[in-house]
């Protein structure tokens, strides 16, 4: 899994263009790259492990002729990296070429029923069986377009393919089930893409396919039936996205993470805009018999969060899970309960999945997302919009603190449907809210340097602790999340008041431990903690508001706005990202693309 472009274009240097897309892909992190180009009914293929720039480079990617053309940038799960298992991958005859991501759970079985039959495999990959699969329908009478859909139903998991077939034009063809895949059409070319951002600035419209759509490009169309084999008008797929072309651009900042966390004042006023989805989805939650809430990755940070909120602002208590977890569950949901399903991309295999399970038992589902046209978007009862805008570097940051924001609100607008909230407080309480970009913005200039002489300490050390109280806690789980994600550095993330029972035996002279302290009602109990950690030699950082902490002994403190309870989360992971950033870069690293991480993870 991991990148997928391709075109067909009236010029004959689609091959080109596929390029230009994997180069805008590159940000969803890699081992292996490759083209392949359909020409006068011949299929040629270049592709190695390595880096775009380095295989184009030795091979010529951009230079294989033709009018249609797929390319693959792979992160490895069947088959280890290498030339062999790179994308795309053709069939015996050379006359079908196929580039994929998600899982073909049944592969081993397909595969030994295939080698049963005589064909013959060159890679380790479950992708190869679908262009072995395809070539077995052909030969048995059936068109393009049908025998690819064939082939895609007899695999079973989560799949978006690309393929070439000789003997059906110049065109692309596609089918998708469970992995992304996005359309995009213009005058003379049309695309098809695995992520959004890809297609912006080169398509004048973006078309996202359902589960079990099937069809194909060709320059300036496509064709597209449903899972039932229905024609599709295109229209039926269009999505409005309204992200501009600069923002899949670095901007003059040395990397994509640091322009997203600076870009997040701007993109917390772009959430606000989308109060009113948080209004629908707290309607739905303050009808519910029970309220659950899942993610994964750093959205089940916020989750947690939220979680705190709705339990402390508005009384109702929040059962949360990590998605990958949901069929634990699963005995207790009926009819009447409620799933929060919270997702960047809307694709997140896991946290789809628990959508599709708990509504299979009566529940109703409302998503929190932050790409149009995803598959939660489509799924869900209720959808609210983040509104961050494309985020490229792999390890969340904009996204994250859009998230809290709608979640802040969605806790406030709940509490005051029959809750604890009078209409005055809720207008007061939504007010707070309209002054985090500001805060945001205060709080990136306030940790400027304290980010750095904390960074300059952690790049220099085997782990640490991110301590927190309250709605410290999951706070510091990202802040511990980031260091490892970026940094590979280990950190773990605990209550502090559980420190003492296990986590302190670790502490010697230097270890260095980040306390996360945004409640001013928690920071005397946090004082304490700071004290157990310095009297056995810790280094301690601090994130606090102003005099909250009176004379606990920190080595590095930074005292950041007073905010409320709802609002203080989006204040203070601001300072966390940086640390992590200024950690990767001390330590030569890339903190776009972190080593064996894919931006959205569409397989369970």
């Amino acid at each position: 899994m991991c990148g997928i472009f391709a075109a067909a274009s009236m010029a004959p240097w689609a091959a080109r263009l596929v390029v230009e897309g994997l180069a805008r892909l590159e940000y969803r992190g890699y081992d292996s790259v490759g083209v392949a180009a359909l020409n006068g009914g011949r299929i040629e293929v270049r592709k190695a492990r390595g880096q775009l720039a380095e295989v184009e480079a030795r091979l010529g990617l951009s230079a294989i002729p033709g009018r249609a053309a797929i390319g693959h940038t792979r992160w490895a799960t069947h088959g280890e990296p290498s030339d062999e298992n790179a994308h795309p991958l053709l069939d015996c005859s050379g006359r079908v070429a196929v580039a994929a991501n998600g899982i073909i759970e049944n592969h081993a079985g397909l595969r030994a029923s295939l080698e049963e039959a005589g064909h013959m495999f060159t890679s380790e990959t479950d992708t190869e069986v679908l262009a072995h699969l395809v070539e077995e329908e052909l030969s048995r009478g059936a068109g393009p377009l049908e025998a690819l859909r064939l082939a895609a139903a007899r695999a079973e998991g989560s799949v978006a393919v690309v393929a070439l077939i000789a003997s059906g034009g110049e065109r692309v063809y596609f089918y998708r089930r469970g992995s992304p895949l996005v359309v995009g059409l213009s005058g003379d070319a049309a695309y098809l893409s695995s992520d959004i951002p890809a297609l912006l600035g080169v398509a004048e419209d973006i078309l996202a396919l359902a589960d079990g759509d099937a069809g194909f490009i060709e320059p300036g169309r496509v064709y597209i039936v449903d899972a039932e084999g229905r024609p599709v008008a295109p229209e039926e797929r269009r999505v409005r996205v309204e992200w501009r072309r600069d923002s899949v651009s670095r901007m003059g900042y040395p990397h994509y993470m640091l322009k997203e966390i600076w870009e997040q004042p701007q993109a917390l006023e772009e959430t606000l805009k989308g109060l009113g989805e948080a209004e629908e989805v707290a309607r739905l939650i303050a009808s519910a018999r029970r309220v659950y809430a899942t993610a994964a990755g750093t959205s089940l940070h916020a989750v947690i969060v939220f979680a705190q909120l709705l339990s402390r602002i508005a009384r109702i208590p929040v059962h949360f899970f990590v998605s990958s977890e949901h069929r634990a569950y699963l005995p207790a949901v009926e009819e009447g309960d409620v799933l929060l399903a919270v997702t960047q991309s809307g694709e997140t295999a896991d946290t789809l999945a628990a959508m599709r399970d708990f509504k299979a038992h009566g529940a109703r589902v409302a998503a929190l997302i932050n790409v149009p046209g995803s598959a939660a978007s489509r799924e869900a009862d209720v959808v609210a919009y983040t509104r961050a805008g494309p985020e490229i570097a792999v390890a969340a940051t904009k996204t994250f603190t859009t998230q809290l924001l709608m979640l802040s609100a969605t806790a406030v607008y709940a509490a005051g449907l029959g809750g604890p909230l009078t209409p005055g407080e809720v207008r007061e309480a939504v007010e707070r809210l309209r002054e985090a970009p500001r805060l945001v913005y205060a709080s990136l200039n306030y940790s400027r340097q304290w980010s750095r002489t904390l960074a300059a300490r952690l790049s220099s050390s085997r782990s640490a602790y991110y301590l927190g109280r309250g709605v410290g806690v999951p706070l510091a789980m990202e802040g511990a999340l980031k260091l490892k994600e970026i940094a590979y550095v280990h950190a773990e993330a605990y209550p502090a008041g559980e420190s003492k029972h296990g986590p302190i035996a670790l502490v010697e002279q230097g270890f260095p431990v980040v306390f996360v302290s945004p409640e001013s009602s928690l920071a005397g109990k946090m004082a304490g903690n700071i004290e157990e950690m310095k009297a056995r030699g810790a280094y301690t950082a601090a994130l606090a508001p102003p005099r909250a902490l009176g004379d606990a002994p920190v080595d590095l403190l930074l005292q950041l706005p007073q905010a409320p309870l709802h609002v203080a989360p989006v204040v203070y992971a601001p300072p966390l990202q940086l640390a992590a950033y200024h950690a990767s870069v001390a330590r030569g690293l890339n903190p776009d693309r972190p080593r064996n991480l894919a931006k959205s993870v569409t397989v369970e």
